[in-house]
């Protein structure tokens, strides 16, 4: 809801503005893909498990996945 994009703008701009985040990237658009990825396990399993060949239904690929989403989010937030 609001108060939840409210708060990730915040925590965007704020890595922004003390140069820890990328400044050209909107805030908008990385709390959007971030949701995307994060949720994605559960919105588009079908469409991961057969392009992506990567069967959720295991414990340990929900793990996997958890970490990957984590460190591409960050990855491409950023400066390094």
């Amino acid at each position: 809801g609001p108060k939840l994009t409210s708060k990730m703008d915040d925590i965007i701009q704020r890595g922004i503005a003390e140069g820890i985040f990328k400044d050209e990237l909107s805030p908008n658009y990385v709390f959007s893909a971030a949701i995307l990825l994060v949720c994605g396990p559960d919105t588009q399993k079908y469409l991961i498990e057969s392009l992506g060949k990567i069967d959720l239904t295991e414990a340990t690929t929900m793990e996997r996945w958890k970490e990957f989403a984590a460190d591409m989010i960050l990855a491409a937030l950023s400066r390094q």
